[in-house]
């Protein structure tokens, strides 16, 4: 696998000149052997020039490439290009954060802060490959396929669909193994939320499988911040915060039912019900039903696991947490169908739990960001 991803085609395009010659002699030692500089941008159109790959773009001060370009590369091939977008910084300052968030506003996979960032960069560029050659080989798989007869009735997800979730899902498992099992457990437990909120067998099965990678955005932040035993900085908030939009832009390029519920659980599963979360401030009934539910239990699964920063707590306790914020950070109706769950699952010794269900909401406050 390793030697497939080192012949995918990786483009430099508008770096900055001491950037340009940083990030390709870090390709050129990691074993990429399709590295291809290509032409001042006013020599090329991206859109339709750039070779299926991965592009990786400068963007800000000193580098070529405005956000425009990268917003019709992202609107026009995000079937077959990944774009990383790579700012010059010095080691001193801040993330960049307005051009973070403007970068994968515009498309970006991944954003890199250079030099600080360079050690990230080649896991980063290895996520985004991974990800894209699933796509691409979804993509050749469809190429044989039947086209479906006019009229026909929509079923459940197709095949190739669900190779492709379980291709990612793997790539998460393998780069991240802890984030592999949280994923799966909130994966599990979101279809039996939904089924309790009422939804049909086929949805539930659907976002079972959706769920499984609402965190891909995470593959490309820096392990140094996610594995950070301390306080994070604002700057790394914001980093942090921004695996939401890249997560969604990482599955973006297919118009599967399946893949569409997964990049829109990926973009929208930190939105909050009284518009207070990221990345674009969603409120009520216009954040997805699907992210709305797999935020209460990504919040309920962050809070009884151990993480670097603190202890589990325990099931009640997360319960009582989760039924505060009802109404607030998350959709009233899916804390009650979770709490529901919760209670079938462990009998009696969930009875605080069965209480707070039945609760309209207590006082506001965010249990998980």
């Amino acid at each position: 696998m390793d030697q497939m991803r080192f012949a995918t085609c990786v483009q430099l395009a508008g770096l900055e000149p001491g950037t340009g010659s940083d990030v390709l002699g870090a390709l050129t030692r990691a074993g990429y052997r399709n590295v291809v500089t290509l032409p001042p941008p006013e020599r090329i159109d991206l859109a339709s020039e750039a070779a299926p790959g991965v592009v990786i773009v400068g963007v800000g001060r000193g580098a070529d490439v405005s956000l425009d370009a990268v917003r019709g590369l992202f609107a026009a091939r995000s079937a077959d290009v990944r774009i990383v977008a790579v700012a010059a910084c010095g080691e001193d300052r801040e993330h960049p954060q307005a051009l973070r968030d403007a970068a994968v506003a515009a498309g970006a996979s991944a954003f890199l802060a250079l030099p600080g960032d360079l050690p990230h960069l080649l896991p980063a560029v290895a996520a985004v490959v991974e990800v894209l050659r699933a796509f691409r080989e979804l993509h050749r798989l469809r190429s044989f396929a039947p086209a479906p007869e006019r009229g026909a009735v929509v079923g459940p997800p197709a095949p190739g669909e669900i190779a492709l979730v379980s291709r990612v899902t793997k790539v998460i498992e393998r780069f991240d193994p802890e984030l592999g099992r949280h994923s799966k457990r909130v994966a599990e437990l979101a279809a039996r939320t939904a089924a309790a909120m009422g939804f049909s067998d086929p949805f539930c099965a659907t976002l079972r499988i959706a769920a499984r990678v609402h965190d891909v955005g995470k593959l490309v932040v820096p392990r140094t911040i996610l594995d950070a035993q301390r306080r994070l900085t604002p700057a790394e908030v914001g980093v942090v915060r921004s695996h939401a939009a890249m997560g969604a832009n990482l599955l973006a390029g297919d118009d599967g039912p399946l893949l569409q519920l997964a990049q829109a659980v990926a973009e929208a599963h930190h939105e909050w019900w009284d518009g207070g979360g990221y990345p674009r401030g969603a409120a009520g009934k216009d954040v997805p039903v699907a992210a709305r539910i797999v935020s209460v239990v990504d919040a309920f699964d962050a809070l009884t696991n151990d993480r670097v920063y603190r202890r589990a707590r325990s099931r009640d306790e997360a319960a009582e947490e989760l039924a505060g914020c009802a109404g607030a950070q998350f959709d009233p109706d899916a804390v009650r169908a979770l709490l529901r769950v919760l209670r079938q699952g462990v009998g009696q010794a969930a009875a605080p739990a069965r209480e707070l269900a039945q609760a309209a909401g207590f006082k506001a406050r965010a249990v998980y960001k």
